[in-house]
């Protein structure tokens, strides 16, 4: 049993246009594309601009806790008994991934400036690369924001 694409009136066997609306039969239905490219930007930036208010966030955490702590002089109770060169390792991923955070940013930032210029596909195809990164360097909330935005800009026509 076939049905009109255009109406939804069912369609007798061996008919060649719809008894109800005149429809083609096997005329292919029209799908309506859809922007989103402008939430889809939004959501890029935001994620681009939380990716390095969250890069800046371990400086200041590291500056409050050197001053607490007397620069590494006393672990403090954050880090208990644990040793001098483990605390410097630690701090050494820290910073790497807030200069990593930013990079990632920065990046979001300029795929949203492309999406903003009109090549939405280019910049939906950065952002959601961008977003991947973000969610396997562990930046969760950027990562989800980005790639979401990334996704919406790439599949809008």
């Amino acid at each position: 049993m076939a049905f009109c694409v255009k109406c939804g009136a069912e369609i007798p066997e061996g008919a060649a246009f719809c008894p109800k609306c005149g429809t083609p039969v096997g005329a292919a239905a029209r799908v309506e594309k859809r922007d989103h490219s402008g939430i889809g930007g939004t959501l890029i930036l935001v994620g681009g601009i939380l990716a390095l208010i969250f890069s800046i966030a371990p400086f200041i955490f590291m500056g409050m806790w050197g001053r607490w702590t007397g620069w590494m002089g006393g672990m403090g109770p954050w880090m208990g008994n644990m040793p001098f060169n483990i605390a410097r390792w630690m701090m050494g991923f820290i910073i790497a991934g807030a200069i990593i955070s930013a990079v990632l940013g920065i990046v979001a930032i300029y795929a949203y400036q492309k999406v903003r210029a009109g090549k939405i596909k280019s910049g939906g195809t950065i952002a959601v690369v961008i977003g991947v990164l973000m969610l396997v360097t562990m930046n969760w909330l950027t990562g989800v924001i980005t790639l979401v935005g990334g996704i919406l800009c790439y599949t809008s026509e």
